[in-house]
């Protein structure tokens, strides 16, 4: 600024917004001899807000992000000369603080959902986070000087890298002769869903065969390959005529396999001529509770006398077997099964009379 005087005077008014030394050079235009620099300091206010300095970036499943927060004076200036202050860094859902990079911590990190308190060092203060779920979370940010607050830092997570397959049965049981549908998957090393058009292969053990699939390959053969869809998701449908276990598995091409292909299981479960319907009457199964609770895993005697169908073959009735072993007992519902629609019950047979 030139100021002409005004009876020999002139008069500035400084300011300055940063915590810093200056120097003001001062100069004239009549050729008089100039005095030397003067040389202010501006000291640092106090403490008024934290503020998020270095936000947490978006990440995958199987990386991490960086958060650092600031002690600030006015017009935003870092109060380097504060190492009390406290931050209490406190993410949401499964985000997980796995590391503190400045200040000191109170060790508390490493649980998911878990809070930590960083004491700072030189004003900041920062933190390593993690997250195997895909999901978007926030960090809410406080303090204990009784400064104001940020808002909450919000993360959003995606999946990983493709790690391996999932194989999943819609029921887990079916009789023979009837069909199957499963599932596939590809997935991250934490079980997230994967979105990539891979090319797999899918197996089916015992002499069960596919009858069905949305990623291309054969039909009525135990090995089919194909390719995902875009979002990382096929589906298969079996069909067996022999009552057993089979198991059908998936193998993505260029998966990593951190964890293993996770595989089904099928119970193909051997049709039946004749059945007649049991049903229990929850009322009349004693409780001691009260209200009834659902049991579970119970005993139940069954008698039965006077029934033409229950006795042999041979004595005019529909069981083959003089010792009663083709009788089974089966449930039709995935309450009773624990999941599957169809499932066979363990049983023993005390006594059988063939002509009962």
């Amino acid at each position: 600024e030139t100021v002409t005087v005004a009876g020999g005077i002139a008069t500035v008014t400084l300011t300055d917004t940063v915590a810093e030394t200056f120097a003001v050079a001062i100069t004239n235009g009549a050729g008089l001899t100039n005095p030397s620099s003067d040389s202010i300091i501006v000291s640092l206010g106090p403490a008024t807000q934290v503020v998020i300095t270095g936000p947490g970036a978006d990440f995958a499943t199987d990386g991490s992000t960086t958060l650092t927060v600031q002690v600030q004076a006015a017009n935003s200036n870092l109060v380097t000369t504060d190492s009390t202050t406290t931050i209490t860094f406190d993410p949401t859902l499964s985000g997980t603080i796995s590391a503190v990079g400045t200040g000191t911590g109170d060790l508390s990190y490493g649980v998911v959902g878990g809070a930590e308190t960083v004491t700072v060092a030189g004003g900041i203060a920062t933190v390593t986070l993690t997250d195997t779920v895909v999901e978007t979370f926030q960090v809410a940010i406080t303090n204990g000087a009784g400064l104001s607050n940020p808002s909450s830092d919000s993360i959003t997570v995606s999946a990983g890298a493709a790690d391996h397959m999932v194989v999943t049965a819609t029921d887990g049981s079916a009789n023979t002769g009837d069909s199957e549908v499963l599932s596939v998957q590809l997935v991250d090393q934490y079980g997230n869903a994967v979105s990539s058009a891979s090319a797999v292969t899918v197996t089916v053990t015992g002499s069960a065969t596919f009858s069905a699939t949305d990623m291309g390959g054969c039909t009525g053969c135990q090995s089919t390959s194909g390719t995902l869809s875009a979002s990382g998701a096929g589906s298969v449908t079996i069909t067996d005529t022999v009552g057993e276990t089979v198991t059908v598995s998936a193998n993505a091409t260029g998966d990593a396999e951190v964890v293993a292909n996770v595989a089904a299981s099928v119970d193909f479960l051997a049709k039946f001529g004749y059945r007649k319907s049991l049903t229990i009457d929850r009322t009349k199964v004693a409780c001691a509770a009260s209200p009834p609770t659902t049991l579970s895993n119970f005993p139940v005697l069954i008698n039965i006398t006077g029934d033409l169908d229950l006795r042999t073959t041979t004595d005019g009735g529909d069981v083959t077997d003089a010792q009663g072993d083709d009788i089974i007992f089966r449930a039709l519902n995935p309450t009773t099964c624990g999941g599957p629609s169809v499932c066979t019950l363990d049983h023993e047979i005390e006594q059988y009379t063939s002509a009962a």
